[in-house]
């Protein structure tokens, strides 16, 4: 019973893990799950959540990738942009489009090397809910 309870609590951890950042002198949590992508835009990085709404907050794109990189659905497929991949509805050879419609270029000479993290990313997706429903039956 210890050992299930101990699972719920990492589970209910991994699924409220995110970053706080300044938002117009602020302090605001982002979930990692709720985050669409973040993108410089000149000394501020603009982050988008699932609900369509921009944020900005002052702060390096190296400092941000570090923060999103935590979480392994962080893709940063271009200069000044990291995206979640939980939110790809197409990947294509120059631009990913995220729910909600947004078209993000993606860089052309990295294509493939980012194209195999994706699908690596699907793929560990999809074996892990396997496995995890295989289990509860």
């Amino acid at each position: 019973m210890w050992r299930v309870l101990d699972e719920v609590v990492s589970l209910h951890s991994i699924s409220e893990a995110g970053i706080t950042v300044s938002v117009e002198g602020e302090e605001k949590t982002f979930p990692f799950s709720s985050i669409v992508f973040a993108q410089t835009n000149k000394n501020y990085i603009r982050i988008t959540d699932r609900h369509g709404q921009a944020f900005l907050t002052r702060m390096t794109f190296s400092r941000m990738r570090s923060l999103l990189e935590q979480d392994n659905r962080f893709l940063q497929i271009n200069r000044g942009i990291i995206i979640n991949m939980d939110y790809i509805d197409t990947f294509g050879k120059d631009a990913c489009v995220l729910h909600g419609g947004f078209h993000l270029p993606i860089s052309v000479r990295e294509h493939k090397k980012l194209d195999q993290i994706r699908r690596n990313y699907v793929f560990f997706k999809l074996h892990n809910k396997h496995l995890k429903g295989g289990a509860s039956r």
